[in-house]
């Protein structure tokens, strides 16, 4: 399989295309180019965001909305992000790090009992207090779960790597549509958005 991706010209192509636009573009997310156009330009100065798994999204959103919520499992990882977030100069992000309470290898699941302290942050604030969620870290399943009621009406959730499990196998409700979705050579990000449920 990986021989065939390697010697296939569109693959390669695609490779290419996304090595010279991360070159360009070395603080954007890691996530699907077309997903950072479309959420540089529906994102609000006034929102208010989560997001499971930090990285180059942090300093990223933060610049870019009112207050942003960032949680990371990872302790180096975290040192990392929190030193780039001092240097940003950026005072309207909390960065969290809270360690997994299960093997970072054991399969994620959408109910746990009780709720992982890393997904369990989400739980301090007020249902519909979220403008969005993003999903790019650990707990995935579960903190899609979680987010569900503390995401406003006309919210949105981000979830990077959607192409790894159906719609059904990450637990996003049937009332949330699909307001973008883009790919590249390595993933797939999907925006989903909250409406009145039935």
């Amino acid at each position: 399989m990986r021989f065939r991706q390697v010697n296939n010209p569109i693959y390669l192509l695609g490779r290419l295309h996304l090595a010279l636009w991360e070159r360009q573009n070395p603080d954007a997310p890691w996530m699907s180019q077309g997903a950072v156009h479309f959420l540089d330009s529906f994102i609000r100065k006034e929102d208010v965001g989560i997001e499971f798994g930090s990285g180059r999204s942090t300093v990223w959103f933060g610049k870019r909305v009112k207050r942003l919520i960032s949680i990371e499992h990872d302790g180096n990882w975290a040192s990392k992000v929190k030193e780039t977030i001092r240097e940003s100069g950026l005072t309207n992000v909390e960065h969290h790090h809270i360690p997994l309470d299960h093997p970072e290898d054991e399969p994620h699941r959408q109910i746990y009992d009780p709720l992982p302290n890393y997904v369990g942050v989400i739980n301090r604030y007020a249902d519909l207090f979220f403008d969005f969620v993003i999903v790019d870290g650990h707990y995935r399943q579960a903190c899609i779960a979680a987010a569900v009621p503390k995401l406003k009406l006309s919210g949105i959730l981000i979830l990077d790597n959607s192409n790894w499990l159906t719609r059904k196998e990450w637990g996003i409700p049937s009332y949330f549509r699909v307001l973008h979705q883009s790919r590249n050579v390595k993933s797939e990000t999907t925006v989903f958005l909250k409406t009145t449920p039935p």
